[in-house]
């Protein structure tokens, strides 16, 4: 799985005195352009009491992390995909170092309400603070870390310059740097470069990956490909049983999830599923908009959709079924609104037939590899940037189904529903391409591996 990065990049990284002397004058632009915004955070805070954050999310914004014993390894986990890797990690480092302290922070309090559903007991559990300077410095002096984990694209600035400058060392896992944030901080390349030159180990996910970290500073030596810890995250089982359960059906139900959908998605997973023939079997929709701020838009959208629909948190919640869109033998498809956290792994591995969302719309696509695991063959759209080496190698593998736009997906959905051998075969596939790429875990703990070992003699 593991593999060196290529000996060229695409782009060559800018190096020499000029660049440095760049670097800091961006370095001083930053923070300068950071002072207003720490001065209206006094500002944000007491409205996002309002909005439900609490204390503790904004203390910890601002750094003040609970003091911890025992040096602990920090892991920063921007939101719920992040905090699963996370886990794993955790979990992994866990076994085979018992004792070892954890802290894990978030970004997003979804991510935080994840963290704290998967995580072993012992581990503590915390928001990663802003990247102001102050902030930085004051979280690292409470928390005092032996190492910090960053989990994907989590690139601050002060915060690698801060540790690098402490000798902490900085382990970036399942990196990963999308068309857009590499855009951006080729804006700044000169930051970059300064800011990732203290990186000890740089674990990526693909070959692409690795150019872009080089191209904007990271030492080539110290980047490795690993692969995609998602893999090894959606391989976990899932109790399909249980979700059938919560939903209230039973295993005569197809389930059809659309799940972690943006604006612009819910419509036209409702125009596909109300698309599906009246053949006699029940169908329930479920939707799974990926931002529960927006649960109450969708389910004031679904109020006037026609059909039957309820909120998974309230059961017994449902609209008026409109009578055009019964079906000759009296049943109506039905929608679910699941407006809980962490359920949607689970709901995939119940599903007959699952989109992902994120992919219709240019947002770079979601987690395709959590139905795959399942052995549900995803159904996406062109947008998938983000896990553009995943979808290309279910496609290639015919695990999985890429549509063009909304009518592509109704007509889709309609294949699906009309050749269960095609949706068996093709999930079957899926999971056979997961489970190819599962080694992901190992060969990031492999690298990550002799830092901690050497940290912790130095602390012996």
């Amino acid at each position: 799985m593991d593999s060196a990065v290529r000996s060229g990049t695409t782009e060559p990284k800018p190096a020499g005195r000029s660049h440095e002397a760049q670097g800091r004058l961006l370095l001083g632009a930053y923070n300068v352009l950071l002072v207003p915004l720490r001065a209206a955070f006094a500002v944000y805070a007491p409205l996002a009491r309002l909005r439900g954050a609490s204390r503790e999310e904004l203390r910890g914004r601002l750094g003040h992390l609970p003091p911890l014993t025992g040096h602990p390894l920090w892991i920063q986990a921007a939101s719920v995909g992040e905090a699963g890797i996370a886990a794993l990690l955790a979990g992994a480092l866990a076994r085979e170092r018992p004792g070892t302290h954890l802290l894990v922070t978030t970004t997003t309090r979804t991510g935080q309400a994840a963290a704290r559903r998967a995580l072993p007991e012992p581990a503590a559990i915390g928001f990663f603070p802003l990247d102001f300077r102050p902030a930085v410095r004051r979280a690292l002096d409470a928390v005092r870390p032996s190492a910090i984990v960053l989990v994907e694209t989590e690139l601050w600035p002060n915060l690698l310059l801060e540790a690098s400058a402490r000798e902490i060392p900085v382990l970036v896992v399942n990196g990963r740097l999308s068309d857009r944030a590499y855009r951006r901080s080729r804006m700044a390349a000169s930051l970059f470069a300064r800011a990732l030159s203290g990186v000890s180990c740089a674990c990526v996910q693909t070959a692409l990956d690795a150019d872009r970290f080089v191209a904007l500073g990271a030492p080539r030596e110290k980047v490795h490909v690993t692969g995609n810890i998602k893999f090894a995250a959606g391989a976990s089982a899932r109790d399909a049983g249980s979700a059938r359960s919560a939903l209230g059906v039973g295993p005569e139900v197809e389930l059809w999830v659309a799940g972690s959908t943006a604006e612009g998605e819910e419509e036209a997973a409702l125009a596909a599923f109300r698309a599906l023939p009246p053949d006699g079997i029940r169908r329930i929709l479920v939707l799974a908009p990926r931002r529960p701020e927006r649960w109450d838009a969708v389910a004031a959208r679904l109020a006037s959709c026609g059909m039957p629909w309820r909120r998974r948190s309230a059961a017994g919640a449902q609209a008026p079924t409109a009578a055009e869109d019964r079906h000759a033998d009296g049943s109506a498809p039905e929608v679910v609104l699941l407006d809980t956290l962490g359920e949607l792994a689970s709901v995939y591995a119940a599903a007959t037939a699952a989109f992902v969302g994120g992919t219709l719309v240019p947002l770079g696509g979601h987690n395709i590899i959590e139905p795959a695991a399942s052995g549900v063959a995803p159904i996406f759209g062109p947008h998938v940037e983000n896990v553009r080496e995943v979808a290309a190698r279910l496609v290639e593998a015919g695990a999985a189904f890429p549509v063009r736009d909304g009518e592509d997906l109704t007509r889709t959905f309609a294949r699906l529903a009309a050749d269960p051998g095609l949706r068996r075969r093709a999930g079957d596939k899926a999971r056979e391409v997961v489970a190819s790429q599962s080694g992901a875990l190992e060969a990031t703990l492999a690298r990550i591996r002799p830092f901690l070992d050497a940290r912790e003699r130095a602390r012996a």
